[in-house]
């Protein structure tokens, strides 16, 4: 009791650390997200520029075909129409890229004027060694989050805190029995020597057991917001669980359809060489490969999006002092998906 004041401040601080440090892993997150989101951004103005090439391609062997009478007029219009949106889609994409990556400096704290060039080989990386599908039960994940979430340890130290409160409340309750010694000196120095028991019955003591209900009602509200904020970090892991799977598996079958879209591309080409394919088919599987990338990319970055965020949620995140990340705490076995 006596030392509570002590060691309230001390428990405060450490409060303040727990916050601080749960902001950092919130930020680097928020980053990386930005991040991986102008990067897509990025790869979308390559892949809207090979579009653009492939159809010029096109358009340039249709124009030799339709002079050779092989193609008609017709379908070399068409071809040269969607070289046209193909060059629109590219001006776009390019608008879309430098607009986040101005945003992404604001955000960084860089000047809006500085040059900075995106690490693509990242995505291709990602692309190249495919991507780790979890394989953990959501019940483990929900029970690391709150064994090691900051804000639930902070909540439910805040439950103790308050306890404390009680003990302290209900102490100024009891009977005080104290011991008291007087001293009074005079102006001539004689002095005279009073000692002898001080007894505080505890008969009107309204004040404290005001406190007291006080405490006793701040114990129940702090143990409601454990449980609510208990509840609400079991909603979250399951959520960026779900996400985490969802876009594993989105992913999967964006490659698979990314193969797909090329062979058809590749069948395309050879029949349309051979005069037995229309230049529409073409222009079709140009168009359905160049959909088939942006979807690929797209699920690449939401996968790694979401893998940032189940890691935020469980608390495994880890930010070292040179801001760099890492996970820890949570045996994640992967299955790797092509």
């Amino acid at each position: 009791i006596v030392m509570e004041k002590l060691t309230q401040a001390e428990r405060n601080v450490l409060y303040q650390i727990r916050i601080f440090n749960r902001f950092r892993k919130t930020f680097a997150v928020a980053v990386a997200t930005d991040y991986f989101r102008t990067l897509e951004l990025s790869d979308d103005v390559r892949s809207a520029q090979a579009y653009r090439e492939s159809l010029t391609a096109l358009s340039g062997r249709a124009t030799k075909l339709a002079e050779a009478g092989m193609v008609p007029r017709l379908e070399l219009g068409e071809t040269q129409q969607d070289v046209l949106r193909a060059s629109d889609a590219l001006a776009v994409a390019q608008r879309k890229f430098e607009q986040s990556l101005d945003q992404l400096k604001v955000m960084l704290g860089v000047p809006v004027a500085a040059e900075i060039e995106m690490d693509v080989g990242l995505l291709d990386a990602m692309k190249a060694h495919g991507l780790p599908r979890p394989d953990v039960r959501v019940d483990e994940a929900v029970e690391t989050a709150l064994c090691q979430r900051l804000d639930v340890s902070n909540r439910a130290d805040a439950t103790l805190d308050a306890q404390r409160a009680v003990y302290v409340a209900t102490d100024k309750l009891r009977t005080d029995l104290r011991l008291k010694a007087d001293v009074d000196v005079d102006t001539r120095g004689h002095g005279t020597v009073w000692a002898g028991p001080a007894l505080d019955l505890p008969l009107d003591r309204v004040p404290e057991q005001h406190e007291y209900r006080k405490a006793l009602t701040a114990l129940e509200v702090t143990r409601r917001d454990y449980d609510d904020l208990a509840d609400k970090v079991r909603l979250e892991v399951r959520d960026a669980y779900r996400k985490l799977v969802e876009a594993a598996e989105r992913y999967q079958l964006a490659c698979q359809a990314l193969d797909t879209a090329e062979q058809r591309l590749k069948t395309a080409g050879l029949l349309l060489q051979y005069g037995r394919a229309s230049t529409r088919r073409s222009l079709d599987a140009q168009r359905d490969l160049y959909d088939a990338r942006m979807g690929a990319t797209n699920a690449l970055v939401d996968f790694a999006i979401a893998t940032l965020e189940f890691y935020r949620d469980t608390e495994t995140l880890q930010v070292r002092p040179d801001g760099m990340w890492e996970a820890k705490g949570l045996d994640i076995p992967v299955a790797r998906t092509k």
